[in-house]
Parts: structure tokens; sequence; C-alpha cells
């Protein structure tokens, strides 16, 4: 350091010159990371990229600051301790150089300045010319090879981008309202800030990962897209005790699992490309199990089990049914569109036919009742001979040729 008192002739001009180089503006001409091209010349002072005892201490340059090129000099960092940073420039960076005491051999680069090269890195969502109105509160890097790191400490949003386009996400939101003070000056479009936590990877730029947490809504949702547009989703409602699973898969083939823990109910539906539905419910309270598949050409089939009782029902697309009924009742059933039914009864052997308007029976040569009582309710027409073995009671009118009641 000079001592001006001692030297009161110290020409002025040496002074200026000093004050002038305390801090100055340079580009980048050379960089040295390592031990190798160290200056040939052995008599011009440069710091060397190892201390005494052989251990490397940082990178050096030389930086052009307009006709003046610097000797090789040291970068400051922002840790070198306990706590430790590493960052380097390179060729064609404009940086700040700092030179105590004016003297440019023991210069030091201690930040970088965009230029008309290099501008400000953008990020995702702000290549329009309109401001965001909290670009004050976001850090961002970006690199070379297109990788981007950037922070919003408004948002709570960190966000990193690879070159191999997968993306990474993490968004917490605390409900604040917008107090940026650029709020008026921005366009009518909002980006939508979700009360929740988010995690979110993307792949390549087609498989996603997703994982949101919402503490409002209390529930936590995992989704995941690969490649070949198979989806795998899955949402706990920790509130109302809800767990659901989805998939979907490339060739358009979509399940899905619910699972109830207040109600003990599960369900399961396939959706396949052909247009089949099925569909499978358990009660575990109830020990209620239902099966119900639906085809492309609106046929229906529905099974079902309870305590020991099973029904197996069949619905055709014309309003048809058939209906199996095994257990404390056994059964079939046909049914028709317009009401019309027959029933048969395992158990007591019964047979019930019902039509909507009239039950007809005939044969070419002859048409047998056999049965140790007929009943009859309503009128009768009889256009033929009736011989009975039997009993034949009528509660109606009787018309016929040739009828005898007995």
């Amino acid at each position: 350091m000079i001592d001006l008192k001692q030297t009161p002739e110290f020409d002025t001009s040496e002074l200026n010159r000093r004050l002038a180089n305390l801090i100055r503006v340079g580009t980048i001409e050379q960089a040295r990371y390592d031990e190798e091209g160290k200056p040939s010349d052995p008599e011009v002072p440069w710091f060397s990229n190892e201390d005494q005892n052989g251990f490397y201490r940082g990178p050096l340059y030389r930086v052009r600051m307009l006709d003046h090129l610097t000797y090789w000099i040291p970068q400051l960092q922002l840790r070198a301790g306990e706590d430790q940073s590493y960052t380097v420039y390179e060729v064609g960076e404009q940086v700040m150089v700092f030179s105590p005491s004016g003297d440019p051999m023991q210069g030091m680069v201690f930040g970088a300045l965009p230029s008309d090269k290099y501008r400000p890195p953008v990020g995702l969502d702000d290549q329009s010319k309109d401001l965001r109105p909290w670009r004050e509160s976001i850090e961002r890097k970006r690199y070379k090879d297109g990788c981007l790191v950037e922070y919003d400490r408004y948002l709570h949003r960190f966000l990193s981008l690879y070159p191999d386009k997968t993306q990474f996400t993490a968004w917490f939101h605390d409900d604040r309202e917008d107090r940026s003070p650029h709020k008026k000056e921005t366009n009518s479009d909002k980006i939508n800030v979700p009360p929740r936590h988010l995690w979110q990877w993307d792949f390549h730029g087609e498989s996603q990962y997703q994982y949101i947490h919402d503490e409002d809504e209390k529930f936590i949702h995992n989704h995941q897209q690969f490649d070949d547009g198979t989806v795998l989703e899955f949402t706990w409602d920790y509130e109302k005790q809800t767990h659901t699973h989805h998939w979907h898969y490339a060739d358009d083939t979509d399940y899905s699992y619910h699972y109830d823990e207040k109600a003990q109910t599960h369900r399961q539906d396939w959706l396949y490309p052909d247009g089949r539905v099925v569909s499978y419910f358990w009660d575990e309270k109830s020990d209620l199990h239902e099966a119900k598949v639906t085809h492309a050409d609106g046929r229906i089939e529905t099974q079902s089990s309870q305590g020991g009782n099973s029904l197996k029902r069949i619905e055709f697309a014309d309003g048809t049914s058939q209906t199996y009924r095994h257990g404390d009742t056994n059964s079939h059933e046909t049914q028709y569109r317009d009401g019309s039914f027959v029933v048969y009864n395992l158990d007591t052997q019964e047979m019930h036919c019902h039509s909507k308007k009239r039950l007809k029976a005939s044969a070419v040569e002859e048409l047998h009742l056999d049965a140790p009582n007929i009943v009859i309710k309503g009128d009768v027409t009889v256009d033929g001979n009736i011989n009975n073995t039997g009993k034949i009671t009528s509660e109606g009118k009787h018309k016929a040729k040739s009828f005898e009641l007995i």
C-alpha cells in the first residue's frame, strides 16, 4: 500500500490509474482449470492452481479489459470453508475484476455481467415479452447443454429441466394473495397456483410422474405416464378413507379399483377396446359378491352371491332376460320385453306362465294336459271334445261343442 504522507510529491496520475483499476469490466480471453497452461515467462508473477502442498486451489483467468490483458488471476467463490461452493467462468464471459490497491497483478474475478451475446436466462413459462408479476422472486440457472434450474420463492416452486427434456417440478402453495407490484401491468392470463404440494417429473418430454398432496382437500394423488401412452393413477382421500387406482393401457384398455375403508367395499372395473365392460363388487360386511359383464352387442351378464344364495341373470339387447336362482330358492325364469314371463320353481316343481295378452297351446294331432286336477279361472271356450280322467274345475262361463264337468 502506498503511503501518501511519506511521498508528498506522489504523481496524482498514478493515483488516478490505481483508482481506475480497482474495479473494471472485461471479457475472459483465456481460462485454465488445472495445472496445465502455466505462463512461459518465469519472471511474470502469477497465481498457481496449486498451493505449496499441491492441493488444487481453483481456476485462473486472463481477462481482456479494453487494450489491457491481465495476467493469470483467480476468482472468488461464495463459500470456501467447511461449506463450499464451486463455479467457473468460460472464455467469452463478461466479468468484473477487483484489484486490491488498484494493482491488476493482484486482481481477482468476482462476478459476471450479462452481455449482448449472453443475455439473462429465460424460464419455461416466460418466453413472451410480458413481464411475470413475480420475476423478482426467481433465481434461475441455465446451462449450455440446455439444463435449467429455477426456484420461485413466491410460488414456492422448484423447477429443473434436463437436456433430454426430463423435467422435475416441486410446488407448494400456502394460499397467499398476489402482492406483486406488477400485478396490474400483466396480461389477463393468470398462472394457476394450486393449494397443494406438487412434485412432478417429465421424462424425455413424454413420460411423466406426478405427486400431489392437497392438505385442504386432504388427499394424495400419484400420476405416472409412460412413452407408450400407459397411465397409472392412485388417489388416497385420507378424510373419506377411500383408495382409488386407475390404469389406462396403450391398447385403450382401462382398469380401475376403488376401496372404501369405512364402508368396507371393493369395486373393480375393466373397459376393453372391443366395448366390453366388466365390473366386480364386494361388500365385506354383508359378504355380497357381484360380477357384471356388458358386451358390445348390448348383452349383460350378472352373477351375484350372498349368504349361500346365488343369482345369474342374462339380459339381451331385445329386452328378454333369463334368471337362475340357487340357494334358499331354486328357480329358472324367462322374462320378455312386454312383461310376459315363464317361471319354473325347482323346489315346488311348479311352472308359472304369464302372457300379457293370450296364452295359446296347439298341436297337429293331440294336445295332452295330464294332471290330477286342472283349475281354470275365467271364461272357457272349447271348440272340440274334452275327455277327462280327473277333475276339471272352472270358475267362469263355459262354451263348448262337447264339454263335461265332473
